[in-house]
């Protein structure tokens, strides 16, 4: 027994030291020249004694040691293109060796034989286009040192100007830390680990100013590229697809969930990560509850079924509503209705 889970151990490592070795295609190089240039324009708004922190998103509990599907913070992955939980990311505009740095943390065999493959510095490289990939644990000690005026990785007696800008900014109480606040959670909501470091900063470092992010990345979103335009058009694909399909099925006496089971099939066959947001399914009188998800009534001849549906692609997501007849054939109320939001939607 114990040579068969050393073997297994073994095989599983072997497997691990090549899944990393993949092919660079197209779209990863688009993907990391997008992410370089977001990086480079996020930059250009920051003042040259700044800093930014990002931190990934946390694992979610779901029940016991199960946790939920993980999903990246939307800003995180828009900068990094990195998915790997408890991982920061930090960029000093101003600094000529350290401008930006990924931490991410340390590989671990025994974790990996349960929940797979975890990025290493050359593979978060590859995706990021970000050189220096250090481990999560150096992450305490490097923003003590830099908040307090002192260089970090650097030679010990030796002079050093990669972080000029910033000392020279803490020097004057001009320093600036930005962090992502928002969504905040107001007065008893639970605080963010954004928030909780923003409140250790102003209370250990009240010469230093923290500031949100938010609104200039929501700002530079409003814009895509080219890159991102190919991305949303590949989930409205996914979501068109899913949608033909479901009406293809759609006949009286079929289920609302089992509607939203044929859509969610077409997405996951099409290896997009889920949906954008939860599908609603509604038919008759349910149709007019604005967000409805139960997705648990069964539909009638005469009725209406409205599908309002988006695949996910990339964190790119679709957003597509269509109210089909169940029976296949609008009644004359319901074609006038349907004309009217289709005239006024072509105009």
């Amino acid at each position: 027994m114990k040579n068969r889970v050393h073997n297994l151990l073994l095989l599983h490592l072997l497997v691990l030291a090549s899944s990393f070795v993949v092919i660079d295609s197209i779209e990863a190089k688009q993907l990391r020249q997008d992410l370089i240039q977001r990086r480079s324009q996020l930059a250009s708004r920051m003042s040259p004694g700044s800093l930014l922190i990002l931190f990934s998103n946390p694992l979610r509990p779901y029940s016991g040691d199960v946790y939920y599907e993980y999903r990246q913070e939307n800003n995180f992955y828009y900068l990094t293109g990195i998915e790997q939980p408890e991982s920061i990311f930090v960029l000093m505009p101003s600094n000529e060796t350290f401008r930006e740095i990924l931490f991410l943390p340390e590989r671990d065999p025994g974790r990996e034989l349960w929940t797979g493959p975890m990025l290493g510095p050359e593979e978060a490289t590859r995706i990021s286009g970000i050189d220096n990939v250090w481990n999560a644990g150096e992450f305490k000690a490097f923003i003590e040192a830099i908040l307090q005026g002192l260089p970090y990785r650097t030679e010990r007696y030796q002079p050093s100007n990669g972080y000029d800008a910033f000392f020279s900014a803490l020097e004057k109480s001009e320093a600036e830390v930005f962090l992502l606040l928002k969504p905040h959670p107001g007065l008893e909501g639970k605080l963010t680990r954004e928030l909780e470091f923003a409140e250790q900063i102003r209370e250990r470092y009240p010469g230093i100013n923290v500031r949100d992010v938010h609104n200039i990345l929501a700002q530079m979103r409003l814009v895509k590229s080219g890159y991102e335009i190919s991305q949303l058009r590949k989930a409205v694909d996914i979501t068109v697809e899913a949608l033909r399909k479901a009406i293809s099925e759609v006949r009286p006496g079929i289920w609302e969930y089992e509607v939203e089971a044929i859509i969610e099939y077409v997405f996951k066959r099409n290896n997009s990560s889920d949906w954008g947001f939860p599908s609603i399914v509604a038919s008759g009188p349910n149709a007019t509850v604005l967000h409805y998800e139960a997705s648990q009534r069964q539909t009638a001849p005469g009725e209406l079924l409205l599908m309002d549906v988006g695949a996910e692609w990339k964190q790119y997501s679709a957003d597509i509503t269509r109210t089909i007849p169940v029976n296949g054939v609008f009644t004359p109320e319901q074609l006038s209705v349907y004309q009217l939001v289709l005239k006024a939607q072509q105009e």
